[in-house]
C-alpha cells in the first residue's frame, strides 16, 4: 500500500498490506493468514468460472 496516506486497514490483520491484484479493488491481504479481503460494492470482473448459483442471479 502507499505508504504516504494512511493506510485504511490499521488496526486490522490487513494492516500494512502489500500490493497485489486485490489493490486496484480496494482490498488488501492478511499476511498471517494469506486471506485477501475484498471490499463490499467492490466492482470486480465477471467470474471466469460458471456455477448455478451465479447463473440463478443471472450473473456471468
Amino acid at each position: 500500500m502507499d505508504t504516504d496516506a494512511a493506510d485504511p486497514y490499521a488496526g486490522t490483520p490487513y494492516e500494512g498490506s502489500p500490493e497485489g491484484w486485490w489493490t486496484r479493488y480496494g482490498g488488501a491481504l492478511d499476511l498471517r493468514s494469506g486471506i485477501v479481503f475484498i471490499p463490499p460494492g467492490a466492482d470486480l470482473p465477471p467470474c471466469p468460472f460458471p456455477c448455478a448459483r451465479c447463473h440463478a442471479k443471472g450473473k456471468r
